[in-house]
C-alpha cells in the first residue's frame, strides 16, 4: 500500500507527460515527413525554367572565376556534355541541382526513418525499408517530372535520389557515431 498518495500521482503525472511527449515526438516526425513530401511534389510540379538558377549563377562571376580555375572535367549526362571551363555556368546548374535532390532525398529518408521508428523491427530492415519508399517516392517524382511542360523524367535521377538517402543517413549515423565516442572519450578523461 502506498503511504505517500501525492508521489503516486507525481509518478502517473509524470508518464502522462512523457506519453504525451512521445506522441508529440512521433507527430513530428510525421510532419516533416509530410513537409519533404510537399516540397518534393511541389518541385517536381515546376517547368525547367521555373528552377532555372542560371542567370543568378551568371551574376556570381567569382564563382564563375572559380570554377573556370579548376582542372578541365567534362562529363556527359543525359546527353548533354558538361565542362567546367566551357560552359561554368552550366556546369554549377547542374551540381547546384543534383546536390539539392541528394539533399531532399537524404532528408527525407531520414525523417522517414525516424517516423518509423516505433515500428518493432531491426534496424537495418526499417533502413532497407526506407531506402525501398525513397526509391519508390523519387521513381513516381520522376514520372511526374516527365509529364510537365518541358521536363524530363529519368531512372538514373531516381537512383540518385535513393543514393542521397544513403549518403545523407551515412553521414547523420557517422557524427552520431563519433560525437557518442568523443563524448565518452572526454568522460573517461581525468580532469
Amino acid at each position: 500500500m502506498l503511504t505517500n498518495p501525492s508521489k503516486s500521482f507525481s509518478i502517473c503525472s509524470e508518464m502522462n507527460s512523457l506519453k504525451s511527449f512521445k506522441i508529440y515526438q512521433t507527430l513530428g516526425r510525421w510532419l516533416l515527413v509530410l513537409i519533404c513530401l510537399t516540397a518534393i511534389a511541389y518541385l517536381s510540379g515546376q517547368t525547367f525554367a521555373e528552377q532555372d538558377l542560371r542567370p543568378k549563377i551568371r551574376q556570381q562571376e567569382r564563382i564563375v572565376e572559380a570554377i573556370k580555375s579548376l582542372p578541365e572535367v567534362e562529363f556527359t549526362y543525359s546527353r548533354r556534355s558538361l565542362n567546367n571551363l566551357r560552359n561554368p555556368v552550366d556546369f554549377a546548374h547542374f551540381w547546384i541541382r543534383k546536390g539539392a535532390h541528394v539533399f531532399v532525398y537524404g532528408i527525407f529518408g531520414l525523417a522517414l526513418l525516424a517516423a518509423l521508428g516505433d515500428l518493432r523491427v531491426r534496424f537495418w530492415k526499417r533502413w532497407m525499408l526506407v531506402l525501398v519508399l525513397v526509391f519508390i517516392v523519387a521513381s513516381v517524382d520522376e514520372w511526374h517530372q516527365s509529364i510537365v511542360g518541358d521536363r524530363t523524367g529519368m531512372f538514373r535521377d531516381a537512383i540518385l535520389d535513393a543514393a542521397g538517402f544513403v549518403v545523407v543517413s551515412s553521414l547523420a549515423f557517422s557524427t552520431r557515431i563519433a560525437t557518442r565516442r568523443f563524448g565518452r572519450s572526454r568522460q573517461d578523461t581525468p580532469g
